[in-house]
C-alpha cells in the first residue's frame, strides 16, 4: 500500500532541511581570541601626552590550550601584530603553523612562537624587542583556554661617572622620582627602571676584580639572589647598578570561544 501523496511530500521535505542543514553545522568554529605583550617595553614615562602601550617592563605570555573531548581536533591560528598600528588600522594576520591536538590532550603557545612568526622564522633580535597584538586560534570542537600573563621589573641604585653614557632605553629618575629626559645632566647616583640583564656577579662593592659566572638557573634564568650587587652592562658605559630589586607580577584569565559559522 503507497502512502499518500501529501504524506511523501512531508517526509521528502524533513529529509531534504537535514540535508542542508548538516554543512552548515559541520562549519562553524570556536575562536578563541588573546590579546598578547611581549619582551622588554623600554618606552618613557608618558612625558609629552604621549603613553607607552604598556608601562617599563619586561612581559611574557603563554597561552594553553586542551582538548577536552573524545575526538582529535585541528587547530588553526593567526597573530595580528599591532606593535605599530595606530586606531583602525589592521596589520594582515600571520598564519600560525596548522596541526592535530589528540583527544585529551594538551598544548601550548608562547612569546616564542609568536615573535617566531612575526619575524618569519628569522629569530629575534637582540633586546628582547617589544611586540603587541592578539593571538586568534581556531577549533571545530570546543576548548578549555588558559592565557598566563606576567611581567618583571627590574630597579636599582646606579652610580654613573661624569662621562657615562647610558643606554636610551633606559630611564633614570632624579630624588623626587621625576624622569631625567636624554641629554639632562646625570647626577652621581639616581634609581633607574631597566631590564632584568643576565648576571655576572662582581664581589667588591663597584665591580671590581674578575667576574664570577654567569650563573644560570632553570631556563637559562637567574637566580634573583645573585643580581644583589653587579654590573649591568645593558646600562651603558660607566655606569654600575647596586642594591637590586625585581618585582614580578602574574596573571590567569580563562579565554571564551565565540562560535563563529
Amino acid at each position: 500500500m503507497s502512502l499518500p501523496r501529501r504524506t511523501s511530500f512531508l517526509v521528502l521535505t524533513v529529509l531534504t532541511l537535514m540535508w542542508i542543514a548538516e554543512p552548515t553545522h559541520a562549519q562553524s568554529r570556536y575562536v578563541y581570541a588573546v590579546n598578547y605583550a611581549c619582551g622588554f617595553q623600554s618606552s618613557a614615562d608618558g612625558s609629552n601626552d604621549y603613553e607607552p602601550l604598556v608601562k617599563v617592563a619586561n612581559y611574557a605570555v603563554k597561552i594553553d590550550f586542551h582538548n577536552f573531548g573524545e575526538v582529535d581536533v585541528q587547530l588553526a591560528g593567526s597573530v595580528l601584530d599591532t606593535t605599530s598600528s595606530a586606531w583602525l588600522s589592521s596589520p594582515a594576520p600571520i598564519a600560525l603553523t596548522q596541526g592535530s591536538l589528540t583527544a585529551g590532550g594538551a598544548t601550548v603557545l608562547d612569546c616564542t612562537d609568536i615573535e617566531a612568526a612575526v619575524s618569519g622564522g628569522s629569530g629575534p633580535p637582540a633586546g628582547k624587542p617589544f611586540l603587541s597584538g592578539v593571538v586568534t586560534i581556531s577549533s571545530l570542537e570546543p576548548l578549555i583556554v588558559w592565557a598566563t600573563k606576567t611581567t618583571e621589573v627590574c630597579a636599582g641604585l646606579v652610580q654613573v661617572s661624569e662621562t657615562a653614557v647610558l643606554d636610551p632605553d633606559i630611564i633614570v629618575f632624579d630624588e623626587e622620582m621625576n624622569p631625567i629626559l636624554p641629554g639632562m645632566p646625570l647626577p652621581p647616583a639616581a634609581p633607574v627602571l631597566f631590564g632584568c640583564p643576565s648576571a655576572l656577579s662582581y664581589n667588591s662593592q663597584y665591580g671590581g676584580g674578575a667576574p664570577s659566572g654567569p650563573f644560570p638557573g632553570p631556563g637559562g634564568s637567574v637566580p634573583p639572589g645573585l643580581r644583589s650587587r653587579q654590573v649591568t652592562p645593558s646600562l651603558g658605559s660607566d655606569a654600575i647598578a647596586e642594591d637590586l630589586s625585581i618585582s614580578h607580577s602574574i596573571d590567569y584569565e580563562r579565554v571564551e570561544g565565540v562560535l563563529v559559522p
